[in-house]
């Protein structure tokens, strides 16, 4: 009896602890879709790399993935924010990631590469696989919208490739991110 309310207690604590996790980014869908920015040239440029291997990070490569995919920089999509300790695709995410899917969709050439970042908060181990199921959740949420699995790979920086190197809450709130590379496929 007194084993089932220590591990009912704990659980109802978990429960509490890891539902805690605040929302920082709600607010209203954007009236114009999200597109792409572009310029004229969407060659990929010497040096523009950002790399890609089965989900481990890596240094920058030659500007090729090992599958031969190209990013291309020149054209780049919105970033998508997380909750603290949060992996799901908050409402105000899901219209940049549709308009993400849209895009993939119409241009049937080219596939994207996912990669999942962290705060620095919790340890570099938690915070590979926490960016690991961020980079797999928008994977999920493309995919449920009908870009084939073929053309989206993910990646984990965890929290070593920080958007912003302040330590307060807000560089923190922007370092929660899954970043989406438009990338030519061989």
């Amino acid at each position: 009896m007194k084993l089932n309310k220590i591990l009912t207690l704990s659980l109802l604590t978990g429960i509490l602890v890891t539902g805690s996790g605040c929302s920082l980014f709600r607010g209203k869908t954007p009236e114009k879709p999200v597109k792409p920015v572009s310029t004229p040239n969407t060659e990929l440029e010497k040096g523009d790399v950002t790399p890609w291997t089965k989900g481990i990070a890596t240094e920058p490569m030659s500007g090729v993935t090992k599958d031969g995919w190209q990013p291309i920089k020149s054209i780049t999509f919105p970033t998508i924010y997380f909750a603290y300790d949060r992996s799901t695709i908050g409402a105000s995410e899901r219209y940049k990631l549709q308009q993400v899917a849209k895009y993939l969709k119409e241009n049937t050439g080219f596939g994207l590469i996912i990669e999942g970042h962290c705060d620095e908060k919790g340890s570099a181990e938690y915070n590979r696989s926490l960016g690991e199921r961020r980079a797999i959740a928008a994977r999920d949420y493309l995919i449920n919208s009908g870009v084939s699995v073929d053309r989206v790979k993910t990646i984990s920086f965890g929290e070593d490739r920080p958007a912003y190197k302040e330590k307060d809450e807000t560089a923190h709130a922007k370092n929660r991110r899954a970043e989406l590379i438009l990338a030519r496929m061989q």
